[in-house]
C-alpha cells in the first residue's frame, strides 16, 4: 500500500491536498529549505510572513495568567540561580508574558531587572504596557539581541529557532560579556542534518530552523558553557509531511552555565 502512495501521480495529489490543509491549519509545517529566505518565498500569499506584524501583538497574553508544563523547568532553575540586581534578557518574551507570569513564583522577582528582546512592533506595545502598569524601572524592551551583553541570565522559550541572521549562536559568540546562565526551552533538536521549514503560525507564516542536537550543544560548550540540565517538551513537535526522517517528535529544554 505504501508504494502506491509514493507513485508520482499519487504523490503529487497528496502534496496538493496537503497544501490546502497547510494554508488553513495553524501550527503545522511544510517543506525543507536551506534558508529562511527560500522558506518564506514559498509561503502562500494568504497571510503575512514573519513576526513583525500587528497581529502578533497580544498573541500570547494568556501566558501571563497561566503556567504551562514547559514553564516549570524554567522556574525551577530561575529560583535557584537568581540573585539581587540580576538582569534577565528574555529573547521572545512578547509584551512581558514571562515577567508577569513568573512573578508570583520567584522570590527575587521584585529585585531583578527584566529586559525583553522582541521585534519592533512588539517592543512598542511592550513599552506601552510597562508604562501603563508602572513597571518601567524593572521591565524594559529592545529589538537588538546584542543588548544581551552583560546580562546575568538569558531566557528564551520557543524563539531562537525563528531567528534568521545573525543566528542566536552567532549573536552569543559576538558578546564581550555573555550571560553566565542560559535557559532555553521549546527548542527543536534532533540527530539529523539541520534544515529550515515553513510553519503556519496562525496569524502569519514563519520560517523555523531545526538544529542538530550534538552540533548545537557543542557550539555552546566551545563558547565556555557547561550543560547542567536537559529535559523533553512533549507539548511541541515538528512533523514535516513527505520527510518523515526529519521529524522532531518532541522539543528540548536546556540549562547551560559558564
Amino acid at each position: 500500500m505504501n508504494h502506491i502512495k509514493e507513485l508520482p501521480p499519487v504523490l503529487q495529489w497528496r502534496k496538493v491536498r496537503y497544501e490546502k490543509k497547510f494554508m488553513n491549519t495553524p501550527n503545522i509545517f511544510r517543506g525543507v529549505f536551506d534558508s529562511f529566505e527560500a522558506a518564506l518565498a514559498s509561503a502562500p500569499e494568504t497571510k503575512k510572513t514573519g513576526f513583525d506584524v500587528p497581529e502578533f501583538e497580544g498573541y500570547f497574553d494568556n501566558r501571563r495568567e497561566q503556567l504551562f508544563l514547559y514553564d516549570y523547568p524554567m522556574l525551577f532553575w530561575l529560583d535557584k540561580i537568581l540573585d539581587e540586581n540580576f538582569r534577565i534578557f528574555d529573547v521572545g518574551g512578547n509584551t512581558g508574558v514571562h515577567f508577569i507570569g513568573y512573578g508570583p513564583y520567584l522570590k527575587m522577582w521584585e529585585r531583578i531587572k527584566w529586559e525583553v528582546c522582541e521585534v519592533p512592533v512588539i517592543v512598542e506595545a511592550g513599552r506601552k504596557f510597562s508604562e501603563r502598569e508602572r513597571f518601567e524601572d524593572r521591565l524594559s524592551f529592545t529589538d537588538d539581541p546584542s543588548d544581551a551583553d552583560g546580562a546575568d541570565v538569558l531566557l528564551s522559550l520557543g524563539t531562537i529557532q525563528y531567528i534568521d541572521k545573525p543566528t542566536f549562536l552567532e549573536v552569543l559568540s559576538s558578546l564581550k560579556s555573555p550571560p553566565k546562565h542560559l535557559l532555553i526551552g521549546k527548542l527543536p533538536l534532533y540527530e539529523g542534518d539541520p534544515y529550515v521549514t515553513l510553519q503556519n503560525g496562525g496569524a502569519h507564516f514563519v520560517a523555523q530552523r531545526v538544529f542538530n542536537r550534538k552540533s548545537f550543544i557543542q557550539t555552546l560548550k566551545d563558547l565556555g558553557y557547561e550543560l547542567k540540565d536537559e529535559w523533553h517538551d512533549y507539548s511541541r513537535s515538528c512533523y514535516v509531511p513527505f520527510h518523515p526522517e526529519l521529524s522532531v517528535p518532541m522539543f528540548t529544554g536546556l540549562y547551560f552555565c559558564r
